[in-house]
């Protein structure tokens, strides 16, 4: 194996794909149901063609046939595009730290996509949200907090932690644990008198539980809410 040649991450670097990655939810939200869960699919099978010939050999043809299968199987169910986001991820941090970056003219372009490619896992295994419908925001206001701290945890872990230890991001880490405990504290008081403590721990520790176990929403449903 290549010695890692891993990008020294900044913290422009790393707010960008933040950025970047709020503009692609927000565009990807526009379409209404099932046409928006329909078009993410084809998008991230796209996605997952991005690094033909970028460094891996057979290994890329590998991935980009597991990301079609998911691509397939997100045409019913939202987490399977949130775990093709997840698997793109991975690969950009593999590919700036051993292989080649996405776009050849720009070195940091594999460390951005780390980023904002677990910003879009997020929200997909969220259900894929709409922001534009602003009721949902007002009536459901610990449905937003629950998908906030769900979006904070997973950056915590799975950007701030390798960002630190990999990237050579100083301090990563610890806005990562300050703004998840900030959203738990919040999210914890909208749901002060309907939650159990078990169930508050468990939203804290397991990103989008709340989610997964189908209490707010069935993420597996093509035709959800907007």
């Amino acid at each position: 194996m290549p010695p890692m040649t891993p990008t020294s991450a900044t913290l422009l670097m790393t707010i960008a794909p933040v950025l970047v990655a709020l503009v692609a939810i927000a565009v990807l939200s526009l379409p209404s149901e099932p046409t928006r869960q329909r078009f993410s699919a084809i998008f991230v099978a796209g996605a997952g063609a991005a690094y033909l010939g970028s460094g891996f050999g057979p290994l890329e043809l590998v991935f980009c046939g597991v990301v079609t299968l998911l691509a397939y199987r997100g045409l019913s169910d939202y987490r399977a595009i949130g775990l093709a986001w997840v698997l793109h991820s991975c690969w950009d941090a593999a590919h700036d730290l051993w292989g080649e970056p996405i776009l050849p003219f720009a070195p940091t372009s594999s460390y951005g996509c780390f980023v904002s490619d677990f910003w879009l896992a997020a929200w997909y295994f969220a259900g894929a949200p709409s922001p534009w419908r602003r009721e949902t925001w007002l009536k459901k206001l610990s449905e937003f907090t629950a998908i906030l701290q769900g979006c904070t945890l997973v950056a915590l872990v799975c950007i701030a932690i390798p960002a630190q230890l990999l990237f050579n991001l100083e301090d990563a880490i610890a806005a990562a644990l300050v703004s998840h405990v900030v959203a738990v504290a919040v999210h914890t008081y909208t749901v002060r008198n309907r939650a159990t403590r078990d169930n508050w721990i468990l939203g804290a520790l397991v990103p989008f539980a709340i989610f997964l176990r189908g209490s707010v929403r069935d993420t597996s449903s093509p035709n959800g809410p907007d």
